[in-house]
């Protein structure tokens, strides 16, 4: 697993170019995307495959796009696996018409996981919460997609109420959250990109384009605002 310090990118169009390479770069293996909070008010992006070589490659892709380095953090897995409590939920996109031009995609001039990086850079110290997006790149730019939001620490409560907050932050993306019977087995899965294509575990994953991948994971959008200027 890499993580990359999360830096803002220009627009949603970035964003899909970003997930396209990604896609490109996985043909063949399976990638596992996240947004991590580790409770020191800097959110991370995240990346890990079962092929080292395309877990480097993405780390250094998105690096670029985001001007940051991309250092190891296997022990991120660990931390988030050995912690008492554990909260997942997962999340399944809702057709909201997205189209190839992202004017239609209701981000208008503001990021639609704006309130997902604000939670995250709110994470209190000790606990760790986040999104991931694990895939199996299909023809067509489509992919067999995973998606999930957990927190992970030693009040069970408080880890409850974070991992709802967290998974509501999607409802304006468009999205339906569940619960799970057993969430770590999926957390597990997520974690280490395990993502089947076989007709016993296809329900669970949503089959859908890379623009559509785009909007639940990116770097943090700019939302500087033009002024205008006044005589």
């Amino acid at each position: 697993m890499y993580l990359i310090a999360e830096r803002p990118i220009i627009s949603p169009k970035q964003a899909e170019r970003l997930m396209s390479v990604l896609w490109q770069q996985s043909a063949g293996s399976t990638l596992a995307l996240f947004l991590v909070g580790r409770g020191d008010g800097r959110p991370q992006l995240g990346v890990t495959s079962p092929n080292r070589l395309v877990a480097e490659d993405a780390a250094h892709v998105i690096g670029r796009a985001v001007d940051g380095d991309a250092e190891p953090g296997f022990v991120l897995i660990e931390e988030i696996l050995s912690a008492p409590h554990v909260g997942v939920r997962h999340i399944t996109p809702m057709y909201r018409g997205f189209r190839t031009d992202t004017q239609s995609w209701g981000w208008d001039r503001a990021d639609n996981l704006h309130d997902t990086y604000d939670l995250l850079r709110r994470v209190p110290a000790g606990r760790i919460a986040g999104f991931v997006l694990a895939f199996r790149t299909l023809p067509s730019l489509l992919a067999a997609t995973t998606m999930m939001v957990f927190a992970a620490g030693g009040d069970r409560d408080e880890i409850q109420r974070v991992v709802y907050s967290l998974a509501a932050t999607y409802a304006g993306t468009g999205a339906r959250v569940s619960r799970l019977i057993n969430p770590r087995r999926l957390l597990v899965r997520g974690l280490r990109a395990q993502v089947s294509t076989s007709i016993s575990w296809l329900r669970p994953h949503s089959v859908i384009r890379v623009e559509e991948m785009s909007a639940f994971w990116h770097p943090r959008l700019s939302e500087t605002r033009a002024t205008m200027g006044v005589s």
